[in-house]
């Protein structure tokens, strides 16, 4: 069911198919959510910025905004979407965030310079994806599966949203 700018999948649903078919959770579950439908998706919003907070400040000792060990920045606004993919546990392994190319973000506000032949893009059907990463604590293998489905989602996610618009 679409329910605003989210994908909800019921999770009486998911629960109770997992049993069934745990092969398949192999693949994960992705959910995409804004900030004005994440209470639909339990913990999802607060354990992406915790991720965020492990990768890109413990792990990489990057100099980001951070407060009670999350993760966030001038971009995680409303207009921002969050896909966060879930394990067979529900825990959250992998998070992109998608930014709208109609508001601010990162490339037209940190760095314009670096598109030199032609104008940033400004259009309701482009997305910049940033704060793209996956936990480390998972095998090789299955990070590599993680990421290569967040990249199929967000790119799926911004084609489908070209069409709605």
């Amino acid at each position: 069911m679409i329910l605003g700018n989210a994908l909800v999948l019921p999770s009486r649903l998911t629960c109770s198919l997992r049993p069934i078919v745990r092969g398949l959770w192999e693949l994960g579950m992705i959910e995409a959510f804004s900030l004005r439908a994440a209470h639909h998706f339990q913990d999802a919003l607060s354990s992406q910025a915790r991720l965020r907070y492990e990768v890109f400040v413990q792990q990489r000792g990057l100099c980001h905004s951070a407060y009670d060990e999350l993760e966030f920045d001038e971009f995680d606004t409303p207009s921002a979407i969050y896909l966060v993919w879930r394990d067979e546990d529900r825990i959250v392994r992998g998070t992109a965030r998608l930014l709208r190319t109609t508001r601010p973000y990162m490339l037209q506000t940190y760095w314009p310079y670096l598109v030199e032949d032609r104008e940033l893009p400004v259009s309701p059907s482009v997305f910049e994806v940033t704060r793209v990463c996956v936990d480390k604590s998972v095998a090789p293998a299955r990070r590599q599966r993680i990421f290569r489905n967040c990249s199929a989602q967000f790119r799926s996610y911004s084609y489908g949203t070209a069409f709605r618009r």
